[in-house]
Formats: C-alpha cells, structure tokens, sequence
C-alpha cells in the first residue's frame, strides 16, 4: 500500500509585547532563538514595542511550534513573560509574506519592513533612497561642510583621502575646459566657495573640517576671462567646487589656486572615501587633465608672449595671443642670397627635421639675425611664422628676459615651436660689459640653450643691432648658434622694391621712385617706410586737384623733414648708415 503525501501551510510566528520585557531582551531573544543580526534584532524589537507584536517566518508548522516553545523557555528562565505564537490561520494568509515592491521572499531578505497591509525588505529600501538621493540634489546649503556632509552621507571628513597636484596657471584655459568636459559627463553639481585671503590656499580639508565662525561659506562661481586669440574670450574659474558620484563612491574634486607668494598655478584636489575605486577615478582625472595641458589646443600654433598685468580691456593676464599681420615672401625685401639662407636654415629645415632626428642628428637650432636698425629682421620673423603655422611663435622682448626659463618651459611644451629673443646684446653681451644681474640671465639663456634635448624641434632665433658686443661663448659655438645671418642695408635695386611696396596706393611715376631711390643711398627698410608716409602727408596737405600723385617738392620736403644727412641722433634712429 503507497502511503499518500499532503502539503502543509507554512505558518507565521508571531513575537507579542506584554509591555513588561524590555527591548533588549527582545532583541536579544530574537538573534538567539531565530538567528537574526543585531541590527535586525534590534529593529525587530522596536516594531514589537510599537505594534504589540512582530511577525516572522514563514516556517513549517512543526518548526514554528519548536521556535515558539524555545521563546517561552528562554524567557521563563530570564523571568520574563516574553511569549511567541503561531498567527491565526486567517490572519497568517491575510498576512503578506513577500516585498510588495520586488516581490522577494522574507527568508531572503535581511530584513522586511513591515506596514498596515504591505512588506518591504531592505534592499527596496536602500535602493528608493539612492533613487531620492539622486532626484533631490540637496537642499539649499550656506556652508561647504554642510553641504559635503550631505553628499558624503555622513561620512566622518578624517575618514575620506585626500589627493591633489599642482598644475601651471598659464595653462588653465586648457585645464578648465577638460576639466569641465569631465564634469559634465559626470553629471557633477558646480558650487563656488567664497575666499579672499591671497596668502593662503583653499584646500579641501579646511572645507571639510572647519565649522563655526571658520566655516567656509557658499559663493557664486567667479569668472575671469581670457583671450586666447578666438572671437571670444574663454571664462575660467576662480575656484570652484565639483559634487559627483562615481558609481556608488561620493566624490568631490577642488580647483583652487594657489597664493600669490608662491610659484603662480592651480592645485586640483580630489575627496573620496577610500578604496580602489576611487583612486582609479583620480588617477582617470588627473591623466585626462595632462593630456589636455600636453595637448595644449588653445595655443599650440599662434604667436604667443608672456604677460603678468591684466590688460586695459580687462582680460586676465597670463599669455598674450599676438595677430600679427601675414607677410608674403615678396614683401621681405632682402638681397636673393640672404632670403636663400633663410629658408635653407629655417624652412627647408623644418621640413626634414623630423627625418633628422631619425638619422640621429639634433632637431634644434639656433640661430642670429644681425643688422643695423630697421633692416627687417623682426619683420622676417614674421615672415617666417607664417611659413610654418604648425610652429608656435614665442616673443621674448628685452623686458621679459627674466621669464626667459619659462618661456623655453613653453617652448618644450608647445613644440615644434620657435623663441625669438629680440634685442640679445643686451642681455647677451660679452662678460665683464654688465652687471651681475646681466651675466646670470646670460648664464641661465645658455644652460636653456644646452638644456634642450636633441630630439626637441626648437628654433631660438636672437636678433641684435650690435653682434660685435655678444658674448663669443654665445655667438661662436655651434649648438647654440648654428648659423649667423646678417641683414645689410637695402641697395639701390632693394630700395626700388621697398618704395613700390610702401608707397601701397600712392601714385608715384617711375622716374620719381628712381629719383628717391638714387636720394637714399645708405637707409634702412624703415626708413624707406617712414619716409613714404612723409611724402603721402606732403600730397595730401597741399591739397592740389590737379595733381595725381606724389611730385618732386613733395620728396624734397619729406626729406628735409627727416633731416637727412644733418642730425647723429636722427641718423641712427632712422636707420641711416
């Protein structure tokens, strides 16, 4: 005979108050008897004393009876009238022993909260808080540490890590707006943080730690703007403070600057519980952040100079952007075996620099442009800017040659890139013709000039009035000037050239430019331009409708009002041999 097999109901066990056993010992009841957690117990126990009972299970009927036993045992023994029972078989399947939200039994879940006609377990919990957190940024805050004690949940400030790095202030247009592409995608909340004091740094563990009359208060994000030779300015921010959250890691990331009694630039600093977690989002940060200071698009292939002042207009100082004029090769007026120089040595060069430095040989070269007073070597500077606009331009003027470590700083980080050092004589002229100060900025423009690695595709173009004055370690050693490259006055077929050019649309007939040629033996480029001007205010006051252009009364009274061949000092500012 097969015996037959039945299906029995499972039963809820109900833990009841009598309002005499204190919630400790429920709780201690419950993690001995049915084996919850103290956290569980301790929950448990509370519903207890607010509902009169606590439902657990489900369990098998004989299961039940042995649990409920074990209770009134353990509690007779305590002298506590504790008691457990198995619920009504009504009320049992009135009862729901599921999550409403998941539907996730009550034996697999830590813990089930319990309501009038529903259960919810923890994780439901957990995870709507996540899901409020996240649709309700925070509410309205006055201070950075009430506002950080939100984000990090209550997370102690000595318990998170701390890391920062330094990063230079002339490049923070580049910094930011990587920066803000990264918070952007992180979908981080932006806050400013007020502060004045210029003598010391803001650092996340001041806006963290301290409270009271210390605490640092919220602020409206603060803007400079800065010119980087575009339509527009670029705003970049003060200081500003990111809120984002890396998977479930709370994350902050600073950006302040650092005081003025130190080396100018910007320290990034980010906050996060620690963790590997978020050290590989620091690590994705801050290698994001060189890349783009590396890459250095705002800059790379303009003309560029260092500035320290904000500027009449208001920009941020920083990197003064030149746009400076294009110059066709027809309007360097120099003799045909000098422009070949010139483009052997620069143009030509670039063009294979690369292939050189496969073969072994230095990709850097140095070279000088000497010549009286306005015979085009600034110009030619230009010019050759122009031939090569993957090349970034630096300008190092006679009153910057103080930065001159920065700007081969720059250089290197701009490269391929060209420094022109104009007016070198003085600063580089022979030992023992200066001051101390002179002979360290020689000292320290040579160390640059040997400091560049071979492989580096730097010009160092120096251009000098007086070569004769330049110190001979400077100026006669190969691998810091490899080729020396004058600039004479203009001949008479140069002179021809340059009145054609300068006189732009000034109506001149050939036998008078032949006339004020032959007059200026001995001129520079500018001179000839100064004195095409002159002659184009003589027509224009004399006021004649008859008269279509420029007559000889017209270069004789320019000439004259140049004083040509009468003053020393008027000769040598003119560029007159």
């Amino acid at each position: 005979m097969r015996a037959s097999t039945t299906d029995v109901a499972d039963v809820i066990v109900e833990v009841v108050s009598d309002d005499k056993t204190p919630s400790f010992f429920i709780a201690k009841t419950l993690r001995s008897i049915f084996g919850k957690t103290e956290n569980d117990a301790n929950q448990l126990s509370h519903a207890v004393q607010r509902h009169g009972k606590a439902r657990l299970g489900p369990y098998l009927p004989s299961v039940a009876k042995t649990l409920c036993g074990a209770v009134q045992k353990y509690a007779d023994a305590a002298g506590h009238p504790l008691r457990a029972r198995i619920a009504p078989e009504d009320d049992a399947l009135a009862t729901p022993t599921r999550c409403s939200y998941c539907e996730r039994e009550h034996a697999a879940s830590r813990m089930m909260y319990a309501g009038r006609d529903s259960l919810i377990c923890d994780a439901c919990v957990l995870g709507c808080a996540q899901q409020l957190r996240t649709a309700t940024p925070y509410r309205p805050h006055r201070h950075a540490h009430e506002l950080l004690d939100w984000h990090y949940g209550g997370v102690p400030g000595a318990d998170l890590v701390v890391v920062r790095r330094a990063f230079p202030w002339r490049m923070r247009v580049d910094l930011q707006r990587a920066l803000e592409e990264t918070m952007r995608e992180c979908e981080a909340s932006c806050h400013g943080v007020s502060w004045t004091d210029t003598h010391m740094e803001l650092t996340a563990a001041m806006l963290l730690v301290e409270r009271g009359n210390f605490a640092r208060t919220l602020s409206p994000l603060q803007y400079e703007e800065i010119d980087v030779g575009g339509d527009a300015p670029v705003r970049c921010l003060l200081n500003a403070l990111w809120l984002l959250r890396d998977g479930d890691t709370p994350i902050t990331v600073l950006l302040t600057r650092r005081p003025r009694d130190e080396t100018a630039g910007l320290t990034i600093s980010i906050a996060s519980p620690p963790g590997a977690d978020s050290r590989a989002f620091a690590d994705r940060l801050f290698a994001r952040l060189v890349e783009a200071i590396e890459q250095a698009h705002s800059y790379r292939g303009k003309v560029l100079s260092l500035e320290r002042e904000t500027r009449f207009n208001g920009y941020a100082g920083g990197i003064a952007v030149h746009k400076l004029p294009s110059v066709a090769r027809d309007a360097v007026v120099l003799p045909e075996s000098t422009l070949q120089l010139l483009e052997r040595n620069v143009v030509s060069f670039a063009a294979v620099r690369r292939r050189l430095i496969g073969l072994g040989q230095s990709g850097k070269k140095g070279l000088l442009f000497h010549g009286p007073p306005g015979t085009g070597k600034t110009h030619t500077v230009r010019w050759l800017a122009g031939c090569l606009p993957d090349h970034t331009t630096l300008l190092v003027a006679a009153q910057e040659i103080c930065d001159i470590g920065e700007y081969f700083a720059l250089a290197r980080l701009l490269q391929p890139a060209i420094v022109v050092i104009e007016d070198a004589d003085l600063i580089a002229r022979e030992r023992g013709r200066g001051g101390p100060g002179s002979e360290m900025l020689l000292n320290e423009l040579m160390n640059e000039m040997d400091g560049l690695k071979p492989d580096a595709e730097l010009f160092v173009i120096l251009t000098t009035n007086r070569p004769q004055v330049l110190e001979a370690a400077l100026a006669q050693r190969p691998g810091r000037i490899d080729q020396a490259i004058e600039f004479p006055l203009p001949d008479l077929a140069d002179r021809r050239t340059l009145i054609s050019l300068y006189r732009a649309e000034l109506a001149a007939p050939d036998e008078l430019i032949d006339a004020i040629a032959r007059r200026t033996e001995g001129v520079s480029a500018a001179f000839m331009k100064e004195l095409m001007r002159r002659i184009a205010q003589c027509v224009i006051e004399r006021d004649d409708p008859s008269a279509r252009g420029a007559i000889a009364e017209d270069i004789d009274r320019a000439l004259g009002e140049l004083a040509l061949g009468r003053d020393g000092i008027g000769k040598g500012l003119l560029g007159i041999a």
